[in-house]
């Protein structure tokens, strides 16, 4: 697994260095957390050959990002381009390194079989937004997929409705296709591997004009449409 290492070392430098200050400072500043993530999502991409093709112009605003889910390369596509705080399944907490990290980067956990796991998660998107002015990124598809057959859950279009604040579609699109998508059975460091072993691939991250939601149900199938009209 030598070659999936390029990917691992970016990650364990970060986390480290925040770790560290988080020690001597008992806190984890914004800038420095948005800075750290920035540079770390830059230099993974670049060592897993990853080729970022930016389209469109992230809104500056705090609010909803929603977009296609394809791979765990998404999280360091999106940070190239835009400092945001994401919306996790609740099981990445028990994950090694990985769940220490999510936490340094203030990500959003929900159980999404508990309905008092989502109330919490609610309340944490919105605080995030209204008073960290933070962007919050919500996978509505709740997992990784090529095509999304299946209907989005609405809930991110429910919150940026009932709260009345802005959203903003991401599509993303790698080229080759099946060379960066994590689907199905795929297992994570097997995957990486065959991943930095390649010749890497082009990963296309475009951006909506922000937009507010008025009818939570057409909103979702045009942004859902949208995202699949490019894979």
């Amino acid at each position: 697994m030598y070659h999936a290492a390029k990917f691992m070392t970016p990650f364990v430098k970060y986390y480290s260095k925040a770790r560290f200050i988080q020690f001597r400072q008992g806190i984890f500043p914004r800038e420095v957390r948005d800075r750290y993530m920035l540079e770390w999502s830059q230099e993974t991409l670049e060592k897993t050959g990853i080729r970022i093709h930016s389209h469109g112009k992230p809104d500056s605003r705090a609010g909803v990002l929603v977009g296609n889910h394809i791979s765990y390369l998404d999280i360091p596509l999106i940070l190239s381009q835009i400092p945001v705080v994401f919306l996790s399944k609740a099981e990445l907490l028990s994950w090694p390194l990985i769940g220490g990290a999510a936490k340094i980067a203030n990500v959003i956990f929900v159980d999404r079989t508990s309905r008092s796991s989502r109330l919490r998660s609610i309340d944490g998107i919105i605080k995030k937004i209204n008073d960290d002015r933070e962007r919050v990124v919500i996978f509505p598809s709740g997992t990784t997929s090529l095509k999304e057959h299946k209907r989005w859950s609405p809930g991110a279009f429910k919150i940026a409705k009932k709260y009345g604040v802005p959203m903003q579609a991401v599509r993303l699109r790698y080229d080759p296709m099946d060379r960066a998508a994590f689907i199905n059975d795929d297992l994570f460091l097997p995957h990486l591997n065959r991943l930095c072993r390649s010749n890497g691939a082009d990963a296309h991250i475009e951006f909506s004009e922000p937009f507010f939601v008025d009818d939570v149900q057409e909103e979702l199938l045009r942004v859902q449409s949208w995202c699949n009209e490019i894979l």
